[in-house]
């Protein structure tokens, strides 16, 4: 084999890559009790990220770092959302706001059933357009056991943005929603494996 096709044979046989396009955003509200699919109107979701705090230990002139027993990182995370006419979808994230901070009432609460939960599940593996052993039951392209998940339990929302109309322009209002977080499970961290719970 010459070294141009070793070459090709080596980009073939690296696999399938990671799509960013190919996820599921899906939103549990505090006062439904399962989850809707918010894709068709969440524009991306970037999971928060955790890192570890260091310390030095220094002997002469040598410096080494250590970790520190804390872990740097905010439990937030924002997804901005393409706005429906009409305002429904806007409509409950204000509402679901509104039940933790009300500045027209001058209302706040620190009551935990105003939680709900938010999943990001992406697809992971080799995935082809039409599977030529046909679908499963619930026709997804593969099974959801093998799906990248990232999970957010005792979510509440912090603040909603609100709609800038402009006259020169058609395009399609957008705004943020920020979201906080209790408890979560991450792909692989805590021996989950590529699909955590949280509880």
């Amino acid at each position: 084999m010459s070294s141009i096709n070793r070459n090709i044979a080596a980009l073939i046989n690296s696999g399938a890559d990671a799509m960013s396009n190919e996820y599921d955003v899906s939103i549990q509200f505090p006062w439904n009790d399962g989850a809707t699919v918010m894709t068709v109107r969440a524009t991306g979701f970037t999971p928060p990220q955790f890192k570890a705090t260091t310390y030095d230990k220094k002997y002469h002139g040598t410096s080494m770092q250590f970790p520190k027993s804390e872990i740097d990182g905010q439990r937030t995370f924002k997804i901005t959302f393409r706005l429906d006419a009409s305002y429904e979808l806007y409509g409950q994230f204000v509402t679901w706001n509104s039940s933790v901070i009300d500045f027209v009432s001058g209302g706040v609460t620190n009551w935990p059933a105003i939680t709900g939960a938010v999943n990001c599940e992406a697809i992971s593996g080799a995935y082809i357009a039409t599977s030529p052993t046909g679908d499963d039951s619930n026709g997804n392209i593969i099974g959801d056991s093998t799906n990248a998940k990232w999970t957010y339990a005792n979510v509440w929302v912090g603040s909603v943005g609100t709609p800038e109309f402009k006259t020169e322009d058609s395009n399609a209002l957008t705004y943020d929603v920020e979201f906080f977080f209790g408890d979560t499970s991450a792909p692989f961290y805590n021996g989950q494996g590529i699909q955590g719970t949280a509880s």
